[in-house]
């Protein structure tokens, strides 16, 4: 499991799970607040180079939420991780993504931490159109907005409650209570900084002697991260190339 999941669910788990008494309603976005959201998720290396009511795909989603939550890990040891590496070689995640796919590494890490799931035919489709439903459930479990373990009411639809929650924190998009809704590259960037300054919001009502500031718990992620990406495989090498440490194969001896 990702340092990074461990960490926040760690810190701000415990609020989380706290039922609310009232909704936390969100402030207007307005053009001003779009923009520092823009740059929020440019800093991150999400891109945004479509028309802001351009759908969403379920890729770009979870590209952009693992970007944001998961950076550190977002390396080609995630593949190798995967299994008992190099004797089991896992070369895709879904049969429409494989290890050269662009949103690879983003993908593989959504899949280990848990907030990415294939079709039942095996596929992931990470070029179809993103709904409102499949994105709750994808920011309620990246962002620990709910209790661990609330079950739906017998007979309601998989995303009740996570549509439920996601919406009582106040960083869903009117337009997303609709669970087949299309969600567009404006509502996308308008919920992930809100989904922020949730985050912030939990942490300036944590009693005193257990808050942590943001920028400890940036540190402290990225310490444990830089540690964990340390370890290499058995079989493997760090090596610099044009600038970057890389793990690769170990060079065979020849005969």
């Amino acid at each position: 499991m990702s340092h990074r999941l461990l960490l926040i669910g760690s810190v701000l788990g415990l609020l989380a799970a706290t039922p609310v008494s009232a909704k936390v309603h969100k402030p207007v976005m307005t053009a001003e607040m779009m923009q520092q959201a823009q740059a929020y998720l440019k800093s991150a290396g999400v891109l945004q180079t479509t028309a802001p009511s351009t759908a969403v795909t379920r890729g770009e989603f979870i590209d952009a939420v693992t970007k944001l939550l998961y950076k550190k890990d977002l390396n080609i040891t995630c593949f190798q991780s995967l299994g008992s590496y190099p004797e089991q070689e896992y070369t895709k995640l879904f049969s429409d993504v494989d290890r050269n796919h662009v949103l690879a590494n983003s993908l593989c890490v959504a899949l280990k931490v848990g907030i990415a799931k294939g079709n039942p035919d095996g596929s992931f489709g990470p070029n179809a159109p993103l709904r409102a439903s499949e994105a709750s459930w994808i920011v309620y479990k990246a962002y620990d907005l709910g209790p661990a373990g609330r079950e739906n009411i017998a007979g309601s639809p998989w995303y009740d409650h996570f549509l439920y929650d996601v919406d009582q924190t106040g960083v869903m998009p009117t337009a997303m209570r609709d669970p087949a809704h299309k969600v567009t590259l404006a509502e996308s960037t308008e919920m992930l900084f809100h989904l922020k300054k949730h985050q912030t919001r939990l942490l300036a009502n944590m009693p005193k002697e257990e808050q942590m500031e943001e920028d400890e718990i940036i540190e402290e992620t990225e310490m444990m991260t830089e540690e964990a990406t340390e370890v290499i495989p058995e079989g493997y090498i760090k090596v610099r190339v044009h600038g970057k440490d890389m793990i690769v194969p170990k060079p065979k001896r020849r005969n």
